[in-house]
């Protein structure tokens, strides 16, 4: 009777393993771009991680789909390579912005949001610069005690793969402080330190001042 070792079909899998990825490997004979309108079918190809003439297997696909989503100029990636050897990747540009508009914006001006925004007409679009310049916009509301603003990113489509890009603003009113107490004072009255604290009590004669509306930062520092 003859009786195989567990290393023996362990080797015999492994050997199966690699005789199965060198099948399914086969040399890239050229590289065929398709898709592309702005970007060059030379810089595509130079972000690739395979040359002409290397050997390419399936599971390099999701590598050359991730290099190219991490430049941030497409928005869509398909590789496949055919029965005579050529790879080809074919690509959906992100679009172009072409005008940057905001609306609904009464308390801070369109000039200020400008200068927050990533945002620029011809740059390149993407839904992760909307949402982080959307971020930026909350944030320069929330610095003025306005912690409900809420806003929106809308994608108006345009021809020649461009896009406007709105941001809808609807603000939210002032935080204001009701009242300053202090636990623990033992030395010093409320009143004695109030006077030496930024942040103030809201009252109707403080309607030119924003020392009384809610600010995170500044009770840090206070």
């Amino acid at each position: 009777m003859h009786f195989i070792s567990f290393k023996s079909l362990a080797l015999a899998a492994l050997l199966t393993f690699v005789f199965a990825i060198q099948t399914f490997a086969a040399e890239i004979t050229s590289i065929q771009v398709i898709g592309n309108e702005r970007v060059e079918d030379s810089t595509v190809v130079s972000y690739l991680p395979v040359r002409v003439g290397s050997d390419y297997q399936p599971f390099q696909a999701s590598m050359i789909v991730k290099t190219l989503f991490d430049t941030g100029l497409f928005s869509d990636v398909q590789v496949a390579q055919n029965e005579t050897g050529v790879l080809q990747v074919a690509v959906a540009e992100n679009p172009l912005v072409n005008r940057v508009a905001f609306e609904g914006n009464e308390k801070i001006a369109d000039e200020r949001l400008e200068d927050l925004v990533r945002m620029r007409p011809r740059t390149i679009f993407t839904p992760a610069k909307a949402q982080a310049d959307a971020q930026e916009i909350m944030a320069a509301y929330r610095s003025r005690g306005r912690y409900t603003t809420e806003v929106e990113p809308e994608i108006i489509q345009r021809d020649q793969n461009r896009v406007d890009v709105i941001y809808k603003v609807t603000e939210g009113a002032k935080t204001k402080v009701g009242s300053i107490r202090f636990v623990g004072n033992k030395h010093f009255s409320d009143a004695d330190l109030r006077t030496v604290i930024n942040t103030k009590e809201s009252r109707i004669w403080r309607f030119l001042t924003t020392a009384d509306s809610y600010d995170s930062e500044r009770i840090e520092l206070d």
